[in-house]
């Protein structure tokens, strides 16, 4: 027979009606943001399985943003730097476009903006300047 294993979460209340998560573990806490008690617990039941199955969360979140705009999950960094490039004066227009031909935007090209990780973008700025900085908070920002 399977041992039932514990959760690493748990949920409870504070005063105020607003439910919490804690760590099973390390007892760190946070909220689920909300005092309706079947939302939290369908927020803290995700909260589990994503920690059990992390590769099943990560999947479920491209199927969530996909029937939320289908070419969330196709669109590049390609399309995002060429819309980027295509604001402001002709001026700006070609300090963007030189910018993003720039060897250190190489790592993103061709990459779909949903399968980026923060890791893709230290890599990014480490090998870039401050102007290259500068044009990913732009990014950011588009």
């Amino acid at each position: 027979m399977r041992e039932k294993v514990k959760p690493k979460y748990s949920m409870f209340k504070r005063t105020g009606g607003v439910f919490y998560w804690q760590d099973t573990q390390t007892r760190q806490q946070g909220s689920l943001c909300t005092k309706d008690e079947k939302a939290a617990q369908r927020l803290l039941n995700a909260k589990n399985e994503s920690y059990e199955q992390p590769i099943l969360n990560l999947a479920l979140a491209k199927a969530y943003a996909g029937a939320h705009n289908p070419k969330m999950s196709s669109r590049t960094w390609d399309e995002v730097l060429a819309k980027m490039a295509s604001n402001g004066k002709v001026s700006s227009r070609e300090r963007c476009l030189r910018a993003f031909k720039s060897s250190s935007f190489d790592s993103l090209r061709g990459k779909t903006l949903i399968s980026t990780q923060a890791d893709d973008l230290l890599s990014v700025m480490a090998v870039g300047g401050n102007a290259t900085a500068h044009y990913l908070r732009r990014l950011h920002n588009l």
